[in-house]
Formats: structure tokens, sequence, C-alpha cells
């Protein structure tokens, strides 16, 4: 029983100085998290992760508005148009002068899977800040 006692308290300590470590180093802000710096693969997978995760649970409670009204269409090809495209291009739009710049680059929304379609709407709503 002491064994298991021993190694309990080891994982536990373990886990603790990694955790005190990984504070001390994000609290330092030794490392640069600028968007004009390339990231490492572990830091740019877990930003990634992180964006996915946190829109894919806020966009469960978007409603999806009607996507055949005509209106709505043209307000929202107008809005893009005005907003969007300098950043997440648009069909035969293969580069802009903003692009070149942020890092990572945004998606092709044109090429987005329509099916996911509450993901949009939410990145859509709150990216546009």
């Amino acid at each position: 029983m002491k064994r298991i006692t021993r190694a309990a308290f080891a994982v536990a300590g373990a886990v603790a100085a990694a955790g005190v470590g990984l504070g001390v180093f994000i609290g330092s802000g030794v490392y640069n998290i600028g968007a004009d710096d390339h990231h490492t693969r572990i830091v740019l997978a877990l930003i990634e992760q992180l964006r996915d995760r946190s829109i894919g649970v806020r966009a469960r409670a978007v409603e999806v508005p009607d996507l055949e009204d005509a209106g709505r269409i043209a307000a929202g090809a107008r809005s893009y148009a005005a907003l969007c495209v300098s950043c997440h291009l648009a069909p035969g739009v293969t580069q802009s002068d903003l692009r070149p710049g942020l890092y990572p680059h945004p998606p092709n929304l044109s090429q987005q899977d329509p099916r996911a379609a509450s993901r949009e709407f939410w990145v859509v709503k709150h990216g546009s800040r």
C-alpha cells in the first residue's frame, strides 16, 4: 500500500510542478505570441484547438437563418464584400494586399463546408468586432 501512496504522491507532485512551471512560463511573457511571428508547431496546434473548440461550443446556440432568402443572400454578399474579402478571400480571389501580413492566414471562407452554417454565422458575428 505504501508503494501506491508514494507513486500517487510522485505523480501528483510532478503534475503540480509541471503546472507551476507552465504558469511561470506563461507569466514571464518570454514567448512571443504576436501574430507577426511564427509559432512553434505545438503552440500553433494549441491555438488552433482552442479556437476550434471555442467556436464549436458557441456555435451550437446559433440559429441559422433561411439561407434561401434572396434578400438575405444579397445583404450577406454586400457585407462580406465590404468587411471580409480582404482577409478571407472570395470565389475567384486568391490574394489581397492585407492577407500576406496575417499569421496564421485566415481560412478562405469561400472554400468552407456550407453544412457548417452555425459555425460560420458565429465566426461572422463575433469575428468582425
